[in-house]
């Protein structure tokens, strides 16, 4: 728990029929919704407008459709966001988010579990996305809901290639379906991929693509942190971002691009034109023995926490959940902005 908000409650899930109706539940506010095997869309939520800080207490169903969709968004603590078979416990993601002192939460995030491939029918994949929306939570919003299916629209055998083009055809997606001239989102998606069944003993690989400062870390058992992506803020990567803003026409006042965007990379943003980029960096790896914990998280959290504390907190937790909503706990009312962390406990993709 974060400790915000009134005493727990128990809320009864709400049927929709469409993830577009979820707009339209509690006062216009999207909070959390999942699919069933047998397709019916359940939304878990209030009407306090993403100011929850409650510890919900909704029936989850055993088994889900092969889409395993969860979506979550102007939530203090959501449900854990796990399929519940021998593959995946409770004890392995942990999603904890806030609304910080913002006015509105503008954060999503998205778990799709055990997606195939496309022509394939031995390999799978686990995906991890946090989004961090500006300006409004339409961008953001639609990442969540739209994303992992362009990922599988574009799927090559080259998995850097396939996601480089997800992030493309999603940006023309959205300046065609999204008011999106002055709102964006900036993006964090991490791809597990599962060996097929004739390489069941191979390590699992994993690949990461992120524009923006959403960062992802990987806390190793000998306490250092290891970087799986890049931010995007005029002042990083020795002013690397403000020279291609700057060759783009862009200009960088204020340590902001034209005085007004604090990123130089995101989704949306369609005003900016090309001087907002939305060209992932990509990283890949295998897990590996060393390997704890996989931490993503919204700037919301990596600008009030050091690393260093990340890593002292994480040395004391083995289950996923507790640890999300301990980094959650640790910033406390020190931050103004949006906050949402995942974690995914490594120990589940080792043989």
């Amino acid at each position: 728990m974060s400790g915000l908000g009134p005493s727990p409650q128990t809320y009864k899930p709400t049927r929709v029929e469409t993830l577009d109706q979820v707009k339209l539940i509690d006062g216009g506010y999207k909070h959390s919704a999942v699919v069933t095997e047998d397709g019916e869309l359940y939304v878990f939520g209030d009407n306090m407008h993403g100011q929850l800080g409650l510890q919900l207490n909704v029936p989850q169903p055993d088994i889900l459709n092969d889409q395993n969709i969860f979506v979550f968004s102007n939530f203090s603590n959501p449900p854990n966001p796990v399929q519940e078979t021998p593959q995946f416990q409770s004890t392995h993601i942990g999603v904890s988010t806030a609304k910080g002192k913002r006015p509105y939460q503008e954060d999503t995030s998205s778990i799709f579990l055990n997606q195939k491939f496309k022509d394939s029918d031995s390999e799978h994949y686990d995906f991890y996305a946090v989004y961090d929306g500006h300006g409004g939570d339409s961008v953001s919003k639609y990442l969540a809901k739209n994303f992992n299916d362009y990922f599988k629209l574009k799927w090559t055998d080259d998995i850097k290639e396939s996601l480089v083009e997800a992030y493309k055809y999603t940006e023309q997606k959205i300046s065609e379906e999204v008011d999106s001239i002055h709102t964006g989102a900036t993006a964090l998606t991490c791809i597990f991929q599962h060996p097929d069944s004739q390489k069941k003993d191979a390590p699992i690989s994993f690949y990461c693509g992120n524009i923006g400062d959403s960062l992802a870390y990987i806390i190793t058992k000998d306490l250092k942190a290891i970087p799986y992506s890049i931010e995007d803020r005029p002042d990083a990567n020795d002013n690397a971002e403000k020279k291609r803003v700057e060759k783009e026409g862009g200009t960088i006042l204020w340590n902001r691009v034209n005085g007004e965007l604090a990123v130089t990379r995101s989704f949306g943003d369609n005003t900016y034109g090309s001087v907002i980029s939305v060209e992932p960096h990509f990283f890949q790896d295998r897990v590996s023995e060393n390997q704890r914990w996989f931490i993503l998280g919204s700037d919301g959290l990596w600008d009030y926490l050091a690393i260093e504390k990340v890593i002292q907190i994480a040395h004391k937790f083995t289950n996923a959940q507790e640890l999300a909503d301990e980094l959650l706990k640790a910033i406390g009312n020190s931050d103004y902005d949006n906050i949402t962390i995942v974690v995914i406990d490594l120990e589940n993709y080792k043989n």
